[in-house]
């Protein structure tokens, strides 16, 4: 009887332990999407600038 309580005990840990890790993974997620997109303005602005900078320089 003990053994069988322990035993759905840990079931319920390693339940509780894979809800954390899927709870951790969309947020790695989220936050990888963020950070590309923040990638993604730096390089479009980086490249703005260069462009603007080169034809003021020409000029």
């Amino acid at each position: 009887m003990w053994m069988k309580i322990k035993k759905e005990e840990e079931q319920e840990e390693r339940e509780e332990e894979n809800k954390r890790k899927m709870g951790r993974q969309t947020l790695i997620k989220v936050v990888d999407e963020q950070v590309e997109k923040m990638r993604m303005l730096m390089i479009t602005t980086t490249t703005t600038t260069t462009t603007t900078t080169t034809t003021t320089t020409r000029q």
